[in-house]
């Protein structure tokens, strides 16, 4: 198992963590935990890059 305390190591990564741990439930697979991750994450990085070729600023990206 590789060394987790480098996680979260961007901001992307960062934010869907919390994105999951607000959302999933005691319910919520190993699966669909991974998949929820995978499309905030994904979502996430598209926001990002979005805001930065429009100018308009989520934060200090």
């Amino acid at each position: 198992m590789s060394d987790s305390s480098n996680f979260p190591t961007t901001r992307s990564e960062a934010l869907a963590l919390i994105y999951c741990e607000k959302h999933a439930t005691s319910e919520t697979t190993p699966e669909e935990l991974a998949e929820m991750y995978s499309k905030a994450y994904k979502a996430i990085r598209e926001a990002i890059k979005n805001s930065r070729q429009t100018g308009v600023s989520i934060g200090s990206l």
